[in-house]
């Protein structure tokens, strides 16, 4: 059987400088694998990019700047002509073994695939906050079969991802309950990506509250009243019982390296803000969050 030709989708809402070292990344490890790279990106041309287009072939889709990461992503892979599609974002970089690692899970039949997400060398705490609450379960050690992957390194076949079912775009819980119909979920530490962060402190309290409300919105939207009601009540809950999850996790994984101290008080502000979305969304709909997520 001939090898499959894998599509990286890299989305790209970040600066020039770092979308070039997410490809340059890319590039580097592409030697002798079947590859294609589909580049989404608002506000950024492809003439900047066209020296690394000598040593390998881009698709460069501009994006409008009212679309979000979910519709970016859907556009990326309804644009892929590989069996199987990976959906990056630029402010990423991926080991040198990331291609070969995805070929030899596809090749012993592995469909969906997850990869680590390792931070880079953090230089505000805002960052590890923010990364511990999106990324913390993705550290490694991440392998075998597994919950969930990251949105953001994750491999799934070409078809699973242009699902009707999907149309509306790729959100994380859309693509996860897509997925997890048909397909087993693994890990491969070898498909492992460094997160470049440099988060604002809006990383910290907008963007968690639109991601929640639209969260809340779509969760249970046709379920009754009622039921939604006691989810919201739920929610205050929350920050506590996800932080103490996130704790526990590291230390299962053994990961002491982390400052987590120092990173507690913007998680609690992440899971605060978070969690006021996510009740809002089940009492009153997604408001116009859904629009919001970048």
């Amino acid at each position: 059987m001939p090898p499959s030709l894998i599509t990286a989708v890299v989305v790209c809402f970040h600066t020039e400088q770092q979308l070039l070292a997410c490809l340059e990344s890319l590039i580097a490890g592409s030697a002798g694998l079947e590859t294609e790279i589909v580049v989404v990106a608002k506000g950024t041309p492809q003439s900047q990019f066209s020296h690394l287009c000598i040593e390998h072939p881009l698709i460069w889709l501009e994006a409008d700047r009212s679309e979000t990461v979910p519709s970016m992503r859907r556009r990326g892979a309804m644009q892929a002509t590989g069996t199987h599609v990976a959906l990056l974002e630029a402010d990423c970089e991926v080991s040198i073994g990331w291609w070969a690692a995805i070929a030899k899970e596809i090749a012993n039949g592995t469909d969906v695939i997850g990869g680590a997400v390792e931070p880079m060398a953090f230089p505000t705490s805002i960052d590890w906050s923010v990364f511990l609450c999106e990324y913390s379960p993705f550290m490694l050690p991440y392998a075998g079969v597994v919950a969930r992957c990251p949105c953001n390194n994750i491999v799934a076949p070409a078809e699973a991802l242009r699902a009707p079912d999907l149309a509306a775009g790729l959100d994380d819980g859309s693509v996860h309950a897509s997925l997890k119909k048909q397909y087993i979920l693994k890990a491969s530490t070898d498909m492992q990506i460094k997160h470049r962060g440099v988060w604002s402190f809006s990383n910290c309290t907008v963007t968690p509250y639109h991601h929640g409300r639209a969260y809340g919105a779509s969760r249970f939207a046709s379920s009754h009243y009622l039921k939604r009601t006691l989810l919201a009540l739920l929610t205050p809950i929350m920050p506590a019982f996800k932080i103490t999850r996130v704790i526990t996790g590291l230390c299962q994984k053994r990961r002491f390296d982390v400052p987590i101290l120092k990173a507690i008080p913007g998680m609690l502000l992440f899971e605060t803000s978070w969690s006021l979305g996510e009740f809002l969304g089940y009492l009153l709909g997604p408001g116009d969050s859904v629009e919001k997520w970048v």
